[in-house]
């Protein structure tokens, strides 16, 4: 149980360490937030059973005027907006979730870009 503690409190975390695994298994759901694995997802694959909630750090926030969902999103790599993160032992936000950086890519990839596909009408 000691040993289990420790690991739930200082959990140094490696996404390069964890480069074989697709980014979907740990970060479910689709919304605008994928979220952060719960302690048993971790345990599935590492054998230990987490005490208590592993505090992550939010590295990417959005706007909150702005509207995102990671489901109309999911053919885009993941790295199209968070960058090689599979090769990172510590993140930062490599990419500022601009409305220049967003539009440019529903351009380039002939999406919708009309004001009202990422913003709401008020």
């Amino acid at each position: 149980m000691a040993l289990t503690l420790i690991l739930a409190l200082l959990i140094p975390f490696s996404h390069r360490t964890h480069n074989q695994t697709a980014c979907q298994i740990c970060h479910a759901g689709t919304g605008v937030r994928k979220g952060f694995p719960r302690p048993a997802v971790c345990g599935r694959c590492h054998g230990v059973k987490y005490p208590k909630p592993v505090q992550w750090t939010r590295v990417n926030e959005l706007a909150e005027f702005a509207r995102f969902s990671h489901a109309r999103h999911r053919k885009t790599s993941c790295r199209v907006c968070h960058g090689p993160v599979e090769t990172r032992n510590v993140l930062t936000a490599e990419i500022a979730f601009t409305m220049k950086f967003c539009r440019g890519c529903h351009v380039r990839e002939k999406a919708r870009a009309e004001c009202g596909t990422c913003h709401e009408a008020k």
